[in-house]
């Protein structure tokens, strides 16, 4: 894949050197009509809207509408499909298997979590296995909504192969992340990880900006370390912890290709092969806490958790401990106040996308 992989053509026809600030409102309603534009349904057009500008709003930078021209790129080459279904082909009370029908991931993910948290309205517990899919982007987004809604959340998928198995170095494994979000009472807390050190979009914007990556994060292709970013894309990211995130990947890859009957490891293709299918695979899962306490009373208890990890002693030079999840929750109060920052890079591509498509630029 190229350093131009999220770039639209006839980008640098634009002239843009500031950073603008633009609201969700604004940015989801510019975005929907994207979608709307190459046919996708009202129904999947809103949810595109709402899950990338909502992970913009979270500080998810890499994962929201950054990556919007990949996306009109895969529609208009036919790599994903803008008419796919939400098909279940196996159901049990508290579990489901879909077939996405090569469609958006988001669209996907948005529909197998809202599935899972109506089994757990019902049993106590609900997971959906998802195959035949896209990148999910920011897995945040869908564990969220089930902690939003007095769940346990649960989020991993497979992604295409950019990390080499433990002691290996040809690329088999994704990012593979996972994402676990539970209810509180200020903010949910959140855990949201990759399995490697990095993934491939933080390469790109390294090469992009021409700098150095840092020590330990990727191999080149000889299985040696690099700081090239252009190298490192020829070769493998690291897994975190070594021989720990490789297991951690590998489960995400059971639980989410394996288990669900999809493809997995090098048989998951690259979203920048933009006329092809990448198959990619999800697992999604929500659990009623009232299974376990009644709501409040976890609440109760995790508000007793933060106080004894924030008040705990400090390091030297450390002002506050911060919980997984604070800093999202700070950053998504910010932006919905002050706007979300567009880089100059990332305007010059919507007004690119815009005059493709003949509707009027967000800004």
């Amino acid at each position: 894949m190229s350093t131009d992989l999220y770039d639209f053509p006839g980008r640098e026809n634009y002239q843009v050197s500031e950073t603008i600030y633009l609201s969700a409102s604004r940015l989801k309603s510019w975005t929907k009509e994207v979608f709307m534009k190459l046919t996708l349904s009202e129904e999947h057009a809103t949810i595109m809207s709402e899950v990338l500008v909502e992970s913009d709003l979270l500080g998810v930078d890499t994962h929201g509408t950054y990556k919007i021209a990949l996306w009109v790129k895969r529609l208009l080459e036919k790599g994903t499909n803008a008419h796919a279904q939400f098909q279940i082909v196996h159901e049990t009370p508290t579990t489901a298997v879909v077939d996405a029908q090569a469609g958006f991931g988001q669209v996907a993910g948005f529909k197998a979590m809202d599935l899972a948290i109506r089994k757990s309205d019902q049993i106590g517990s609900g997971f959906v296995a998802v195959r035949n899919s896209t990148s999910l982007t920011a897995a945040r987004y869908y564990a969220l909504k089930a902690a939003n809604a007095g769940k346990i959340g649960i989020v991993l998928t497979n992604a295409d192969p950019v990390a080499a198995p433990f002691g290996g170095r040809t690329p088999l494994f994704g990012t593979n992340p996972w994402c676990i979000a539970v209810p509180g009472d200020e903010y949910p807390i959140i855990m949201d990880t990759a399995t490697t050190v990095a993934n491939w979009t933080k390469l790109v914007v390294y090469a992009n900006e021409e700098k150095e990556i840092p020590g330990g994060w990727a191999l080149d292709e000889n299985g040696n370390s690099t700081v090239d970013p252009k190298e490192a894309m020829k070769g493998s990211v690291l897994h975190v912890g070594a021989h720990k995130g490789y297991m951690f990947g590998l489960f995400a890859e059971i639980f989410s290709g394996v288990l669900g009957g999809g493809l997995f490891l090098n048989q998951v293709l690259s979203y920048g092969r933009f006329d092809q299918p990448t198959n990619t695979s999800h697992f999604i899962g929500a659990m009623n806490v009232d299974g376990f306490m009644p709501l409040q009373e976890f609440k109760n208890r995790m508000n007793d958790l933060i106080y004894r990890i924030k008040h705990s002693d400090k390091a030297p030079g450390v002002d506050e401990i911060r919980i997984p999840g604070e800093h999202t929750h700070l950053i998504y109060l910010k932006r919905s106040k002050s706007g979300i920052p567009i880089q100059p890079r990332r305007m010059q591509n919507m007004l690119a996308i815009s005059n493709k498509l003949s509707i009027q630029p967000p800004m």
